[in-house]
């Protein structure tokens, strides 16, 4: 369960591995404004980590970074953190940027404390402030940490999710096969349980992170 992009990939990989897997793309990427983005790319100075918690976070900024007549150099002195492998890997396959900052532990807590970490460090010569373009519905967590810290913190809403209402969320079981539901973010949970109310028994269910875990939970799934 999730958007498009992700729904399809992950299903290739398990095709690849043997497993059948079918798709629920229950949420759809809308693009917000890019009125502030485009005030932060003219101020790139001001910065000295950009970091990118997803693919649509990164595919967005350099959407309008390029738009903005730069192109990667005006990234040169940033440090630029990713907030697990699948980002960073996207964003060298994508625009031959490498990430100089990925968490051991891919996810918001961990991504926070890097940060954190890079910026008290006693060689650490760059502005000591962050910009990060994030999801609407994306988690809150990075913010509280680095604010508690002390960090300066710029956040960007560049695009948002919404629910398809078209899409069909009927759950068929393969014989002779474990059964899964794989939940790709707390959004897309949220979405699920709008449509459906329940899961048939024997289903194991399956959190991309904690957070997406806790938001089952808040629905009565464990």
């Amino acid at each position: 369960v999730g958007t498009e992009d992700f729904t399809r990939r992950l299903s290739e990989k398990i095709s690849e591995k043997g497993g059948i897997a079918g798709q629920i793309p229950l949420l759809r990427i809308v693009k917000k404004s890019d009125r502030e983005l485009k005030e932060k790319i003219e101020k790139l100075g001001d910065y000295g980590i950009l970091a990118f918690t997803g693919r649509n976070s990164v595919r967005i900024f350099m959407e309008s970074l390029l738009m903005s007549g730069r192109d990667i150099r005006a990234l040169s002195g940033l440090k630029i953190a990713a907030i697990g492998s699948a980002t960073a890997d996207f964003m060298m396959e994508d625009y031959h940027i490498k990430a100089d900052l990925i968490p051991e532990e891919f996810n918001s807590d961990a991504f926070a404390e890097l940060l954190i970490k890079e910026i008290r460090k006693e060689d650490y010569s760059a502005p000591k402030k962050i910009l990060l373009p994030r999801a609407e519905k994306g988690s809150e967590i990075i913010a509280k940490i680095l604010s508690g810290s002390g960090i300066e913190l710029d956040e960007i809403k560049v695009y948002d999710t919404i629910t398809e209402d078209d899409i069909d969320i009927n759950i068929s079981f393969k014989e002779n096969y474990k059964n899964y539901i794989v939940f790709a973010s707390a959004a897309g949970v949220d979405s699920f349980f709008e449509k459906r109310a329940g899961l048939p028994d024997g289903i194991k269910k399956i959190a991309i992170g904690k957070y997406t875990g806790e938001a089952l939970i808040r629905h009565g799934i464990s």
